[in-house]
């Protein structure tokens, strides 16, 4: 559903896909800010409307903005590269809400690893926006197994799920809870081509 990357799409046929998805049984639909960029947050929470509680939004940051335009502008400077400062992470996952029209962001995951930032400060912020109650659970996508690692022993939060490429494309990390002590859930979710 990235505009940029498809050309115009009619909301109207995006609502009618989604609600089409939902009546067959499909209750997970992943975005992210940078897809469009917002064009498909955007195009989601128009789409879902009052269906909203019936799914499980996964949505990703971690990137910075050219902001000298409105981002809903046609003329959107764009993608200037990875960001994932405390602060920066806090803000963008505001705009998700807003664009999404939802006060509450089911899973939130770092989307590709910021190689300028100390991995504790996007941990730190997901942690904030978890008990601030604006996410339900937090992860990472696109981390190699040592920055998993680092992410999970980090004491601030409680690293719930991984996206990744392929099941095939490296072997999983083992996780049993930050101390080692505990048994803790973890989940993966793996990348197919998207529909929309």
């Amino acid at each position: 559903m990235s505009g940029s990357m498809y050309g115009d799409i009619d909301v109207s046929e995006v609502t009618r896909a989604v609600h089409s998805a939902i009546d067959h049984g499909i209750n997970l639909f992943d975005t992210a800010e940078v897809y469009g960029p917002f064009h498909s947050e955007i195009l989601l929470g128009k789409a879902l409307g009052d269906k909203r509680k019936e799914v499980i939004i996964v949505d990703k940051v971690g990137f910075s903005y050219d902001e000298s335009r409105d981002e809903s502008s046609e003329n959107f400077g764009g993608v200037l590269g990875r960001h994932s400062e405390y602060h920066h992470i806090i803000k963008r996952a505001e705009g998700c809400l807003r664009r999404l029209n939802t006060d509450v962001i089911d899973l939130m995951l770092i989307h590709w690893p910021d190689f300028n930032t100390a991995l504790d400060e996007p941990m730190r912020a997901l942690e904030k926006l978890k008990t601030d109650g604006k996410i339900r659970y937090c992860g990472v996508s696109n981390f190699n197994t040592e920055m998993m690692e680092v992410s999970w022993d980090t004491e601030h939060w409680g690293l719930g799920c991984s996206q990744e490429r392929s099941p095939l494309r490296r072997r999983s990390p083992t996780m049993t809870g930050g101390s080692g002590k505990e048994e803790t859930r973890f989940g993966f979710l793996f990348l197919k081509r998207r529909i929309f």
